[in-house]
């Protein structure tokens, strides 16, 4: 069968964290992949990458569209004429782009199965079964259910024997029973690099001096080794989609991709996108002895961890070897700057003098780091609030890192979610644009202990103490240059 696979065009309303960069579609590359892989044509369509920067702009409801305009999109997918298509929805901000995207194929294409999957629809299904174009929802990691759902549609083969699927039968909602999850990691093919046009992810869009937005070459590609986390932080949903138990590929398929992407893509820098890249210590130093081999064979390659790594998996050493091995810049997640709210509210259990020791050690190495924080827990007092406000400052002044702030955001699924469910914290209804500016703003959450403006104070002190050092720079080179102004 002919598969199309879509990641659709987004959406930001004001006040929201905008995203113009668009990396490469990883999800649907492995799944074009194992597609592929069983027989079927793919066809991958990003609706998600932006041509001109010029049309990042507002319009007059406060919506900036970023992507394919939906016209574009329902023309595209009816000139690739699919036999199915399977949307990918990853982030609940987005269901609704999700969703449009579906109303506009199913007006293109009558009677072709409309699939869609992601974490969000692993976790609330019945939310997309409630939009008429979609045929089936699927949960979990699609690798193994899409072949096997794909063949039974083409052979018009009942679904109920298929697991990891919600779907409609005789006007009914069937749930069938989840999916295992994929044991073996190198059992997976590559992504399918071929499916998409790579240099259009090559590039960022900023904003130049006169306001115009441009392009800027940025060649950084994301790779993911690794698969579930066995932590129960509870704000992270991570594990809903891809489980507790910690899958990961072996150290020599990690390699061996890597110098596939070396040699043959041409890009020498990479974002590791795993939730637990260091948790198995013993693959960790095989990568990092491997990538230091790499170097001294002339590719050497350089990589971050954007999604962060927990302290007390760097040691000086693993930091030091990590260095050699081209890491560049390391985010810590801290969380908390009280014990008892690590233990006790978020049950991370990370103690607070590995942060310490991985921030001396960074330091010592002159490797960049910036620090995670979360505020706004259900249980937490201000005063603990002040004390990740006074970590954050010590970290910033004395070793260099930066702390990022997130507002606990009560996502579904999430055990933070049921405990502002249960305990009436939640202030605001669970919708795309309340979630969106709750990372940001707050407001979804109050508790017998704090207020959301006192919250929000508390923000604004965190975000005072992380830019102190530049107002303090200005203040000096403006008594520079008015010493230098007097003397003259």
């Amino acid at each position: 069968m002919k598969v199309l696979l879509l990641r659709p065009p987004l959406e930001f309303g004001l006040g929201w964290d905008v995203a113009a960069q668009a990396e490469i579609p990883l999800a649907l590359m492995y799944l074009g992949a194992v597609l592929e892989r069983a027989g079927h044509e793919v066809v991958l369509l990003d609706g998600n990458v932006q041509d001109q920067p010029s049309e990042l702009v507002f319009n007059e409801d406060g919506i900036l569209h970023v992507g394919l305009s939906w016209d574009d999109l329902k023309s595209a997918v009816r000139e690739a004429a699919p036999d199915v298509v399977g949307i990918n929805s990853a982030f609940y901000t987005q269901m609704p782009s999700a969703l449009e995207a579906a109303r506009r194929i199913r007006s293109a294409l009558a009677d072709v199965p409309i699939l869609v999957g992601g974490p969000q629809v692993t976790v609330r299904p019945l939310d997309y079964l409630a939009e008429p174009a979609i045929t089936v929802a699927v949960q979990g990691e699609g690798e193994g259910v899409l072949p096997r759902l794909i063949e039974a549609l083409a052979r018009r083969e009942p679904l109920s024997g298929i697991p990891g699927i919600v779907y409609r039968a005789d006007g009914q909602l069937r749930v069938n029973e989840r999916a295992g999850y994929l044991e073996d990691l190198d059992a997976l093919p590559d992504p399918a690099y071929h499916l998409i046009d790579l240099e259009r992810y090559m590039r960022v869009a900023t904003m130049d001096a006169a306001g115009r937005w441009r392009w800027k070459p940025r060649r950084v590609m994301t790779v993911l080794t690794s698969r579930g986390c066995p932590f129960r932080c509870t704000f992270c949903a991570a594990h809903l989609h891809m489980g507790r138990q910690y899958r990961m590929q072996s150290p020599e398929r990690v390699l061996a991709h890597l110098r596939f992407i070396a040699t043959r893509l041409g890009i020498r820098h990479i974002h590791f996108i795993d939730d637990n890249l260091g948790q198995n210590q013993k693959r960790f130093h095989a990568i990092l002895d491997g990538l230091i081999q790499m170097k001294r064979e002339g590719l050497g390659m350089t990589w971050e961890t954007p999604i962060g790594m927990r302290t007390d998996r760097l040691t000086f050493d693993i930091l030091a070897k990590a260095k050699e091995a081209g890491c560049r810049a390391i985010y810590l997640t801290i969380e908390s700057g009280s014990q008892r709210v690590l233990d006790e509210v978020i049950d991370k259990h990370l103690r607070l003098d590995s942060v310490l020791r991985a921030a001396e050690a960074c330091k010592r190495l002159g490797l960049k780091a910036r620090g995670g924080f979360i505020m706004g827990l259900p249980g937490e007092t201000p005063a603990e609030m002040q004390m990740s406000i006074d970590l954050a400052r010590h970290l910033k002044r004395r070793y260099g890192i930066r702390g990022h702030l997130a507002i606990a955001t009560p996502l579904y699924g999430t055990r933070l979610y049921e405990i502002c469910r249960e305990k009436g914290y939640l202030k605001q209804d669970l919708t795309p644009d309340h979630v969106a500016r709750s990372f940001e703003e707050g407001g979804m959450i109050e508790t017998e202990d704090w207020t959301i403006p006192q919250l929000l104070a508390m923000r604004d002190a965190f975000k005072r103490g992380q830019t102190a050092w530049f107002h303090r720079l200005v203040r000096g080179v403006r008594r520079a240059l008015t010493g230098r102004h007097r003397k003259a």
